[in-house]
């Protein structure tokens, strides 16, 4: 009579796929935070020059630049716009004499001049 033949994984097998996936996992987690700290940016940077151009069509047709003029339905930005990283709305809308500034505070979050 053959013996039974044990069914599943050994111990070794096991720690084996562990560390194979704990070694992907380092490698792939600091590219994927890379990728989402660089899309939040880029986000940020688009949303502030959409204020900003916004502000120049409403300087453009003699309005005067405040948050009432600058979001809604027929204004040049239907909602108003909120940084990716902090979820919070910019300021400095209503300000023609100075830019947008981002609510996170984070160096890369600011227009290019």
């Amino acid at each position: 009579m053959k013996p039974a033949r044990p069914y599943g994984f050994t111990l070794i097998e096991i720690m084996v796929v562990i560390c194979i996936i704990a070694v992907l996992l380092m490698i792939a987690v600091p590219g994927v935070l890379n990728a989402r700290n660089t899309s939040h940016t880029k986000a940020c940077i688009a949303n502030m020059k959409a204020i900003e151009d916004g502000k120049q069509q409403l300087m453009m047709r003699n309005i005067g630049i405040n948050q009432h003029n600058l979001i809604g339905p027929n204004c040049p930005l239907k909602q108003m716009p909120v940084c990716p990283t902090e979820q919070q709305p910019y300021t400095n809308l209503g300000n023609e004499n100075h830019t947008v500034t981002c609510p996170s505070g984070i160096d890369d979050h600011v227009l290019p001049q």
